[in-house]
């Protein structure tokens, strides 16, 4: 494990969705090769409190904060107007065509994310496809079709 790079997933969301889920499962994960870390609420884990979060963003160390939500991305932004040092991800859950602020906030993330081929397209925009964890040049539908 590198501890010298924080990687913080943000949730401010009321309801437990499929992207909540996401996120807890893929913590343990990663924890192998980082300090992850939760700031926000409604999702189980260990939650970073505001002091300790702030005090992440403005170290020298590396951190990144990893966003799902438009909501979250302005709240990171608003860290950065004050001075915060963080590589921005952001992972596009929707198929549907982005609304112009959705657009706007992805392009101020330093790294997009989507899950399919669609929404990819969908964005026109510079983005990483990384299909819901699954390896596709291992794991092909002659493989799902096998395990039928």
């Amino acid at each position: 494990m590198n501890s010298k790079i924080e990687v913080i997933h943000t949730h401010f969301h009321n309801r437990r969705t499929g992207v909540t889920r996401s996120i807890e499962n893929i913590i343990p994960f990663l924890q192998k090769y980082c300090n992850v870390h939760l700031y926000g609420y409604s999702i189980a884990g260990k939650i970073l409190g505001k002091k300790n979060f702030k005090k992440i963003i403005f170290s020298k160390n590396t951190s990144i904060v990893h966003c799902h939500r438009n909501n979250e991305i302005v709240k990171m932004l608003f860290f950065r107007l004050l001075g915060a040092k963080f590589k921005l991800v952001t992972t596009r859950h929707a198929a549907t065509k982005p609304s112009a602020l959705t657009l706007f906030l992805l392009r101020k993330s330093d790294a997009v994310v989507t899950l399919t081929n669609a929404m990819s397209e969908q964005l026109q925009m510079p983005n990483k496809k990384i299909p819901h964890g699954v390896n596709t040049d291992v794991f092909q539908k002659k493989t799902l079709l096998f395990l039928l």
